[in-house]
């Protein structure tokens, strides 16, 4: 059974769901009319592409499609290796996510919108870009293993949140129903924060979104490291540790906590799939790791 989710990590693929709102807004209006987020809809479009409908282009609808699977495939290839690493899977699956989103952004600065008509190569790179680090995120959310929080399948939790009402069973826990609203939510609030940027230009809805994603993977990552230095830096600047620098072995006790917050280091090295950081107490000159 999975564990239950972080506060942080709740609270950080809600974020996401907001990009993911912003990214399809580019893709629909600016982009030739296809989804790059939630791609179900560009089934549809392959078929009336397919059967000729003159208002539907086939190559970005292909172009989506493809880079989506290639996106998971790439984002399986690479949480794999992190975690043989011990390294923190969400954190470069998401930094990876942010670099391709960052990518789109740059490459469409100064693009005209298309939304049908005759899309350029540079549409179509855009579009791959950005599909790709959708379908690394459709990945990475997996991976997770969170039941019933996704940033891509609304659908899913739109019918979780109306199951009750319709006289299903399984109505979920008040926290799941409050996320599954949230979900719904931030999609199209994320598409109406898209909408007015994209009045401003293509790649600032695309900014804010890698932008989101790279906020998310430092938020949401354990980074012992980041903790370890703050915890020095804190015992260095404190007033007992000024005053006793040079004449008392205060600092015994720092290394103490320093050697605790390595080992602490190690134990969150060894448990990459671990999304909570490390808790750290001190109490007088010992400190203890509790994972």
């Amino acid at each position: 059974m999975a564990a239950p989710p972080t506060r942080r990590l709740s609270t950080g693929l809600l974020v996401l769901t907001v990009s993911s709102g912003m990214v399809d807004v580019v893709g629909y209006l600016a982009l030739g009319g296809v989804f790059c987020a939630l791609v179900t809809g560009n089934v549809l479009f392959l078929g009336l592409a397919l059967a000729g409908q003159e208002h539907t282009a086939l190559p970005p609808v292909a172009t989506a499609l493809v880079a989506f699977v290639v996106g998971i495939g790439l984002s399986s290839v690479l949480i794999g290796a992190a975690s043989r690493r011990g390294r923190h899977w969400f954190t470069v699956a998401l930094g990876a996510e942010a670099l391709l989103l960052a990518a789109g952004a740059a490459l469409s600065w100064g693009l005209v919108p298309d939304h049908v008509g005759e899309v350029s190569p540079r549409h179509l790179a855009v579009v791959a870009l950005l599909a790709a680090a959708m379908g690394g995120r459709a990945a990475t959310t997996l991976k997770t293993a969170v039941p019933g929080q996704s940033t891509l399948l609304i659908s899913t939790a739109l019918a979780l949140l109306l199951r009750p009402a319709l006289g299903g069973s399984g109505a979920g826990t008040a926290g799941q129903r409050r996320y599954w609203a949230l979900a719904v939510v931030c999609v199209c609030g994320g598409a109406v924060l898209g909408g007015v940027l994209l009045r401003v230009a293509v790649a600032a809805p695309l900014g804010l979104a890698a932008g989101c994603a790279a906020v998310v993977a430092v938020a949401c990552a354990p980074a012992p490291g980041r903790y370890f230095c703050v915890r020095v830096a804190l015992i260095r600047l404190s007033p007992v540790a000024a005053s006793t620098t040079a004449r008392s072995p205060s600092w015994s006790s720092s290394s103490t906590v320093t050697s605790s917050v390595t080992s602490c280091s190690v134990q969150a090295s060894a448990s990459p799939g671990s999304i909570q950081p490390p808790r750290i107490t001190r109490s007088g000159d010992s400190a203890t790791c509790t994972p």
